[in-house]
């Protein structure tokens, strides 16, 4: 199995609520929250000196060097040479979407957040919802866990095609964000493994977790200047007391 290696500081050991405390527990879950597979070495001589190692998989992960650090934990590659891939992080619940060959060659799913609904001719949350009633008015409420990346996907909307401007490092960091949904995955461990190259690779990653290719076959067809938010957003916010 090719994986990361996590190093934690001033630790002999490691259990689910320290993962929280260091900010990754996300790359060590499954769905329901339920702990994989992984094993921690105690070590003496890590980034920072006194720490422990943990990585995915049963077999006990090995110091290594080329440490990058993130925030409050180190993370590396146990192979320079075999890094992990798309296969090796995915998610056992995940959300459909587009593939998007990345920096490392391999073809990654980027989840489709907000879809062109062609028989409704709105652009819709394609994340996990409910039905909800307010007011006596119907709508749907994005479910919690996705509630960030459809607040990314609606951010994104705006940068493409609200002509809305945001700063690199906010949509490097959404790009992550939305890789994480499919794939154990952070910052970090995007920049070790060079997934996003350029400023296009990282256009291209963002439009298609809103449907980019289908909204553009819409605009050409209906022979539009420009795109509009629908009034489907604004019901979803009613709905959501």
């Amino acid at each position: 199995m090719r994986r990361f290696l996590y190093y934690f500081p001033g630790v002999s050991g490691m259990n689910p609520r320290m993962l929280a405390r260091f900010g990754c527990l996300d790359r060590f879950t499954a769905s329901g929250g339920k702990l994989i597979a992984h094993g921690v070495t105690a070590v003496n001589d890590g980034p920072a000196g006194l720490g422990c190692i943990v990585a995915a998989g049963a077999e006990p992960p090995r110091a290594v060097s080329g440490w990058q650090r993130s925030c409050d934990f180190w993370v590396a590659l146990e192979d320079l040479f075999q890094p992990p891939g798309p296969d090796d992080l995915e998610r056992d619940v995940g959300l459909a979407g587009y593939r998007q060959v990345l920096g490392d060659g391999n073809a990654w799913r980027v989840p489709l957040v907000h879809r062109w609904d062609a028989a409704s001719e709105r652009h819709v949350p394609a994340v996990p919802s409910s039905l909800q009633i307010s007011a006596g008015k119907i709508g749907r409420r994005i479910r919690p866990e996705y509630a960030a990346v459809d607040a990314i996907a609606l951010r994104t909307f705006e940068a493409f095609y609200a002509k809305k401007s945001f700063p690199a490092e906010e949509l490097f960091a959404d790009a992550a964000a939305l890789l994480a949904v499919n794939y154990r995955i952070g910052i970090a461990e995007i920049n070790l493994l060079g997934l996003i190259q350029d400023e296009t690779a990282l256009t291209h990653l963002l439009a298609a977790s809103i449907d980019s290719p289908a909204l553009e076959r819409a605009a050409a067809e209906a022979d539009c200047q420009g795109l509009y938010y629908s009034e489907h957003e604004a019901a979803v916010a009613e709905g959501a007391d």
